[in-house]
């Protein structure tokens, strides 16, 4: 079953130039890559689809819930700030040092590190470090 659902979708740019005209596209939960040339309308189109822009004509269905992360990351953090994960790794390195204690233990996430590293493994960033 599509999570999307864009239905004779036309959109322009506000001096006119149509970036999509009559597009239908149907999307399930699977990755789904989106590639073309600087301006052809790919942030406009993941705008569209994530409503925080409405189509000028056609209809989006969307079903589920529909994520979007940022493409600007302030450069200074770390992957690990970046993700949110900082106590929680300080949490697995307490643990494995014997400092930590028994509120850490109840609640260590034990797979976080290795899921991070698969996860940048999966796109290409297997060399970045977690912190610095």
């Amino acid at each position: 079953m599509p999570l999307v659902i864009l239905d004779s979708i036309s959109l322009s740019t506000p001096d006119g130039r149509p970036l999509f005209d009559g597009l239908t596209l149907a999307l399930g939960r699977e990755r789904t890559g989106l590639v073309g040339r600087n301006g052809c309308g790919k942030s406009t189109l993941l705008r569209l689809i994530s409503g925080e822009t409405e189509p000028a004509k056609g209809s989006i269905h969307r079903s589920g819930s529909i994520g979007v992360l940022a493409q600007h990351v302030d450069e200074r953090l770390t992957v690990a700030q970046a993700l949110g994960v900082v106590d929680a790794l300080a949490r697995l390195q307490r643990l494995e040092r014997g400092e930590g204690s028994l509120d850490d233990a109840g609640h260590a996430d034990w797979t976080l590190e290795g899921r991070i590293e698969t996860a940048l493994a999966d796109i290409g960033l297997a060399s970045l470090p977690l912190a610095p």
